[in-house]
């Protein structure tokens, strides 16, 4: 935290005070050259906002849709969980039960 001031302080002291130096003893007329790049500043603060806002709003759907496929994921899962639910309590209240067809059941299925 402190890292940044000291390095502010030291910038703005160094650079701004030369500014300040050759604008009032040498005549560079810095401000004119602020007051010509106006234009160029406005254009890229209108950039900068627009990309801003575009990136924070794919970055909103990103999360959105990240969201949306985590829930579908653990709905599927859960889905999953609940067949073999189903499947191990059948197990559980039959083990013994064999899986046979009676004759007349067979009779059912034969075609005339």
């Amino acid at each position: 935290m402190i890292v940044p001031v000291l390095l502010s302080m030291l910038w703005f002291s160094t650079f701004g005070g030369t500014a300040i130096y050759y604008e009032l003893f040498q005549g560079a007329e810095i401000a004119a050259a602020v007051l010509a790049a106006f234009p160029f500043m406005i254009l890229m603060i209108v950039m900068a906002y627009f990309l801003y806002r575009n990136l924070s709003l794919e970055w909103q759907r990103h999360e959105e849709t990240e969201k949306l496929l985590n829930s579908r994921i653990e709905q599927l899962l859960l889905r999953e969980s609940e067949k073999e639910a189903v499947i191990q309590a059948g197990i559980e209240a039959h083990p013994t039960v064999e899986d046979t067809v009676s004759e007349t059941d067979e009779s059912h299925l034969r075609i005339s």
